[in-house]
């Protein structure tokens, strides 16, 4: 039967609709966002352009309201300035705040108002000032009595353009000399309207496409963790349920297993003189003892005893641990461990004496390093082998219920002690050791969670 694929799929089906619907409202949320910050800019760029539409009307209607204003009365020649200072006067809603008649060298003939940038402009070209807009126009001659080729009566004085004698006094007629050139500088309050609302509409439709984006891929990050959650969740229940199943098996075996040991035990008394069948007895003897130790294993992985905490020298349970091994060569660096922590010591030397095993067993007859310090609110415990190391794939498995590398081993001494540090509030993890080998890294809190432990009466 090929039941494991069958577990493992109803999860993977369980979670592709999670899977669907997170990565569906991620990409219409991107899509949405993008689409509105594409539209705000395009939006933008478009009113820009109807800006600039907007403000070369404005000029232009300026321009003729001063043709109008001083066409009345005026037949030729430059205005004078009173007449430009007074159309400045009655134009000043219009946002007129300079205007002047220039002359062949770029410079104001005639002028009223001041202007924000003096430099001379072409006639047709215009110049935006921030708020303000700086427009030049050609100017036009006035109209002068048809029998006139120059456009102006006899007995005219010179135009202040063309400068020199009239030519009409010689006999001789001339084109008369090009017209100025005029320039008007106003403030385009209508345009300025419009640019202020497309800024805000522009920053608006932005604003409102990042929070989008961003609730989008917050909303992708927290259904991920959710999803780790529940896998961790799973798992914790996979666990659970596991550890029942084996509380059930190690108690319904204990018994029999300890009569069948019993019997063995009394057989070995019995055939000593014959070394053949002493060899098989002593053989189910070290099976049922290897039982024994898997029962009592599933035992302390099902168990949920609480814990005994007490302010302990992590030192003193360090050495306690090491004391176990006289063979082993075990070098300590305890200078940094602090005088007392709150742990349950009976628990904890369980640990540490699964790591230290682990550790010789890693690399018989090699030096094992065992570390304890203070690292910002946690007690680390270190113990360092010289062995070939953990792969990294294997890493988070060696932790896992019946998983092991040895030939006889249970695969419960990790798991366990996994259990207990996690009953503390701690972590525990496997890197590479410095030099070679690898670390086996307990992190303690300086208090554990409340409802895990018994205090001590």
């Amino acid at each position: 039967m090929d039941e494991p694929p069958m577990k493992d799929a109803a999860p993977t089906r369980a979670r592709l609709p999670a899977r669907v619907a997170r990565w569906g409202f991620f990409a219409v949320a991107l899509v949405l966002g993008t689409g509105l910050l594409v539209s705000s800019i395009t939006s933008y760029l478009g009113a820009r352009a109807l800006l600039e539409t907007v403000i070369e009307g404005q000029a232009e209607a300026a321009h003729r309201e001063l043709r109008q204003y001083l066409q009345p009365g005026r037949r030729h020649g430059p205005p004078h300035e009173d007449e430009l200072r007074r159309f400045l006067e009655d134009n000043a809603d219009e946002g007129v705040v300079y205007v002047a008649v220039m002359g062949p060298g770029g410079e104001p003939l005639v002028a009223a108002g001041t202007p924000s940038d003096p430099r001379p402009l072409r006639p047709g070209e215009l110049r935006i000032l921030g708020d303000h807009v700086q427009a030049a126009f050609p100017g036009e001659p006035p109209g002068g009595p048809p029998g006139d080729p120059a456009g102006r009566p006899l007995g005219d004085p010179p135009s202040l353009m063309g400068g020199g004698p009239p030519s009409h006094a010689f006999g001789v007629s001339s084109p008369r000399p090009p017209p100025a050139p005029i320039v008007i500088e106003l403030r385009p309050e209508a345009a300025l309207a419009l640019r202020a609302r497309a800024g805000r509409d522009l920053v608006v439709g932005v604003t409102v496409a990042v929070a989008l984006m961003l609730a989008a891929a917050v909303f992708w990050r927290l259904s991920r963790r959710a999803q780790v959650v529940e896998a961790h969740l799973g798992e914790q229940r996979h666990l659970a349920a596991l550890g029942e199943m084996s509380a059930v098996l190690a108690h319904e075996i204990r018994n029999p297993l300890a009569s069948l040991k019993g019997h063995a035990q009394l057989l070995a008394e019995r055939v000593e003189g014959d070394p053949a069948l002493s060899r098989k007895v002593a053989r189910i003897v070290d099976e049922s003892q290897r039982l024994e130790a898997l029962t009592h294993g599933l035992l302390d992985f099902a168990r949920q005893s609480r814990l005994a905490l007490a302010d302990v020298d992590p030192a003193a349970v360090l050495r306690r641990c090491a004391d176990a091994w006289p063979d082993a060569t075990i070098e300590f660096e305890l200078a940094r461990a602090p005088a007392r922590w709150r742990f349950d010591a009976a628990k904890l030397e369980r640990v540490l004496g699964n790591l230290i095993d682990n550790a010789d067993q890693a690399a018989p007859g090699r030096p094992i390093r065992i570390r304890a310090y203070v690292e910002g609110q946690r007690l680390v415990f270190e113990v360092h082998d010289r062995g070939p190391g953990v792969r990294p794939s294997d890493r988070a498995r060696i932790f896992e219920p019946f998983h092991t590398t040895r030939t006889r081993g249970t695969g419960l001494g990790l798991a366990v002690s996994r259990r207990i540090v996690e009953q503390h509030g701690g972590t525990i993890e496997v890197l590479d050791a410095p030099g070679g080998g690898a670390c086996f890294r307990v992190a303690l809190p300086r208090e554990p969670s409340r409802g895990s432990a018994d205090e001590p009466r």
